[in-house]
This record gives structure tokens, C-alpha cells and sequence, in this order.
């Protein structure tokens, strides 16, 4: 049995390969059923995020799960294979726990990577495609992204995309500019309440005016209404998936200003060719990465001490893994002792039935005591070498030396 990891993110793939594979939760029922539909996984969980989509798998044959796997992405990126994250057992494991602690994210040790954990898991295990394994190794990975967040200052003045995006804008255009926020979602209430805080004169977008207007000090506008401010406004932040880009070249043409634009979407919902025109500055995601990073060093005492918990964390997960897969080999062993010990009485009912009954009890309270002697040894060797790989091999070879099954 093995742990397996496939997946594409922004940084291994890029993000065009994302926006083929990445799905929203209207779809993730569907998609989890196709995963789970595949032969080789005996257990799965999907996780789907704006950087990232991952498939974590029981298998017990690898590289066929693997190869499985790999064929659903390649379908999903409309027949382009993108390059994969690919990993098992223990680094499988690892990465799931540090997407959990927010290591992977933009912006580190922000909390809504790990609700998207706990969702994902959640629903696969609702839907049975997460068993008991998968259970366990989430079920860890949610306590660990706590116990980082808790225990080191990793979050602390941790933001969202939405507030990271908004103090990029400002760096870049003057303080009594105006800029527009398409969305009304959470990552854009963030981007609002940033914006009002900056001192920016501030347009909500959404499909439906009404929707915008819920915002206080704020220029509640339709969508429709978007070209009629392009040149009022100085900058403009995507907070909103849509079905086609909201800003197309023609619309930009002509503007007097030097016009800055942040796309948080996943899909994109602004077209990355805009960044040729002359005097656009555009960013996505991954230019938002780069800009948090910039701040990284003076976070990474944090980062260490994130990673020791999560080492921590994974040695006690592995322990209690081998542990579950140890306790059957030791029932099975006292069994066969016990087995042996009836065979041999079984085999000597004849001569002990002319012996004295004291004397039938003593020889069978001996005959115990040898066969516990003998199984006390590599019974209190797989206890004391749990989680270890040395715990693996001796389990292996008990059971092939008592043919235990």
C-alpha cells in the first residue's frame, strides 16, 4: 500500500496549465467521482484551490495509479500534458501538511488554504472516496496547519491575496487616485476594506448594481457600467471569475493614464495580453508571489520553526501508521503461539492423560511459557522500532517466516 501524490500548481505547471485543470465547487462532485472511479485508487481526495489541483491517492500498485492519474489531467488540459507534481509515502504526506500550514501560499500561513483542506476531505469522505487512511493522514495535516499557526508567528499580519494585491496598487499610483474592484466575494471584501482603509476612492463592480451598493463609502457600479469609469479610475483589481475576460484591448486604447491592473482570478478574468500595451501594468497571481516574497526573509525564523512542527508532526503520523499495520501482525503472532501451544497438547492428549492432573497443569503452564518466551522477542522489537523503517522490515519478515497473513 502506498500514499500517492499527482497534482499541477502555479509554480511546476505555470498558470496556464492551471486554468485547464482547476475546477470550482460547482464541479467537484463530478470530478471526484471521476477520480474515484479510477481502478487503481483505493481511497482519494482531490484538492482544488486557485494554485493548485492535487489528487491524493491509496494504491497498491504506483506507477499504474500514477500513469491513471496523469491520463485524467492530460483529458482535463484538453489533450496538452502539463508538468506534474508527482510524490509518494512520506512526500506526499509532507506537502499535504505544508499546503495545510500555508507554506505553499502566496501570501504564508494565510487561513483559507486549510478550510480548503478540511472542505475537500470533508466531502470526499462524505461521498466514501476517503477511507480510513486518508482519514488519518488529513485529519493530521488539519491539526498540524492549527499548530503552526498557533505556535509560531507565520500568520501574524498574514493577509489575504485581496489586501497583498491592493498595497501593490498603491505603491504604484497616486494617493488620491480611484480604483475599481470587480467582486463581492470574500477575497474582494478584503480588497474593499483595504482600499477604503488606503485612503482610495473606491468602485465596486458586480453583475448586479444591488449587490455592490451593500458596501458603505464605496461607488456601487454594474458591470456594464465598467467602461464608462476606465478613465476615471487608476488602477482596477479582479476579484470575480467570469465566463470571458472583463477588460479586452479595445477598451484600453485611448486612456490618457497610465492604468494598473491586478488579476486574482483562477481562471484569469483579464486578459494576460493586455500586459503588451505600453501603458498597462498588469499582474497575476504569480507576479503577487513575487511581490509577497520580497517580505519572506524577514519571515523566515517563522518558516523554520513551521517545518520543525511539521517534522514533529509527521514522525508522530508515521508512528501511529505503522502502528495500526503492526497491531495485526501481533494479533496474528500471539494467535499462532497460541495455536502451536493446542497442537502440541493436542498431539500429547495421550501420554498427559496418564500423568497425575497437577502434573498435566504444570507441563502446560511450561509449555506456555516457552512458546510466550519465543514470540516476546520479535513482538517487543516491532513495538520498540515503531514508525521506523527498521519497524517496516521486521514486520515483513515476521510475516514471512510465520507465514502470517
Amino acid at each position: 500500500m502506498a500514499i500517492v501524490l499527482v497534482g499541477v500548481n502555479h509554480k511546476i505547471s505555470g498558470l496556464s496549465a492551471c486554468e485547464k485543470v482547476i475546477f470550482d465547487d460547482s464541479e467537484y462532485l463530478k470530478v471526484l467521482k471521476e477520480i474515484s472511479s479510477i481502478s487503481e485508487l483505493q481511497e482519494a481526495v482531490i484538492l482544488s484551490t486557485c494554485l493548485r489541483s492535487e489528487v491524493y491517492g491509496v494504491v497498491d500498485r504506483f506507477h499504474s495509479a500514477v500513469e491513471k492519474i496523469s491520463e485524467w489531467f492530460f483529458q482535463r488540459s484538453e489533450g496538452s500534458m502539463p508538468s506534474l507534481l508527482i510524490d509518494y509515502d512520506d512526500g506526499a504526506i509532507n506537502h499535504l501538511f505544508e499546503v495545510a500550514s500555508g507554506l505553499h501560499s502566496i501570501v504564508p500561513g494565510e487561513y483559507e488554504v486549510l478550510g480548503q483542506v478540511k472542505r475537500a476531505f470533508d466531502e470526499a469522505l462524505k461521498q466514501k472516496a476517503a477511507g480510513p487512511v486518508l482519514k488519518s493522514i488529513f485529519q493530521a495535516a488539519i491539526k498540524t496547519g492549527r499548530l503552526v499557526r498557533s505556535e509560531t508567528n507565520i500568520s501574524k499580519g498574514a493577509t489575504s491575496i485581496g489586501h497583498l494585491a491592493i498595497d501593490k496598487v498603491a505603491k504604484e499610483i497616486p494617493k488620491d487616485s480611484s480604483i475599481a474592484i470587480i467582486g463581492t466575494g470574500e477575497i474582494a471584501k478584503v480588497a474593499i476594506k483595504r482600499a477604503l482603509q488606503t485612503g482610495l476612492t473606491t468602485y465596486v463592480i458586480s453583475r448586479s448594481k444591488s449587490r455592490a451598493a451593500v458596501f458603505e463609502n464605496v461607488i456601487a457600479i454594474s458591470l456594464k457600467e465598467l467602461p464608462l469609469v476606465l478613465n476615471k479610475i487608476g488602477a482596477l483589481v479582479s476579484a470575480s471569475s467570469l465566463e470571458n475576460y472583463v477588460i479586452n484591448k479595445s477598451m484600453l486604447n485611448g486612456l490618457p493614464q497610465s492604468f494598473v491592473m491586478v488579476d486574482l482570478c483562477m481562471p484569469r478574468s483579464i486578459d494576460p495580453a493586455l500586459k503588451e500595451l505600453p501603458n498597462v501594468s498588469l499582474y497575476d497571481l504569480s507576479d503577487l508571489e513575487s511581490y509577497a516574497d520580497l517580505n519572506l526573509a524577514l519571515r523566515k525564523q517563522e518558516l523554520d520553526k513551521a517545518k520543525s512542527i511539521i517534522e514533529q508532526q509527521l514522525l508522530k503520523l508515521k508512528k501511529e501508521r505503522m502502528q495500526l499495520i503492526a497491531n495485526p501482525v501481533v494479533t496474528s503472532l500471539v494467535s499462532y503461539g497460541k495455536e502451536i501451544q493446542d497442537r502440541v497438547t493436542l498431539d500429547f492428549a495421550s501420554a498427559l492423560s496418564r500423568l497425575d492432573l497437577e502434573t498435566q497443569e504444570l507441563i502446560k503452564v511450561i509449555l506456555s511459557r516457552v512458546v510466550n518466551t519465543l514470540m516476546h522477542k520479535p513482538i517487543s522489537a516491532v513495538k520498540e522500532f515503531a514508525g521506523t523503517e527498521k519497524q517496516e522490515q521486521l514486520i515483513e519478515a515476521i510475516r514471512v517466516l510465520f507465514d502470517l497473513n
